[in-house]
């Protein structure tokens, strides 16, 4: 499974059509990013890592799944200014995780 980065979709998929073709392995392309992301993501380009710390970490805004289900809110770990500073800088969610610093 490959998860190409926002704007690379058409890359990939040339890219497996190759290894497909080559090496006969089934390859699949997410579309997780292109579907559920907005268009500050895309400015942004957003990786599938990025996404899935927002997801766990920030809460999320009333919206529809890929199936059409409604995703709840989910509640953030972070102070309202903690959070904010990680949104502009997300470097600093990789140091707070990666020392696996608490916030008091």
């Amino acid at each position: 499974m490959i998860f190409p980065d926002l704007g690379a979709f058409e890359k990939w998929s040339l890219k497996v059509s190759e290894i497909q073709k080559k090496h006969n392995y089934k390859v699949t392309i997410s579309t997780l990013l292109e579907d559920e992301t907005t268009n500050s993501d895309r400015a942004n380009g957003l990786n599938i890592a990025g996404y899935i710390i927002s997801e766990l970490k920030f809460p999320l805004s009333s919206r529809r799944g890929v199936r059409g289900e409604v995703i709840p809110e989910m509640q953030s770990y972070f102070s309202p200014a903690l959070q904010y500073m990680i949104e502009r800088n997300k470097e600093l969610l990789v140091l707070i995780n990666g020392l696996d610093l608490e916030e008091v």
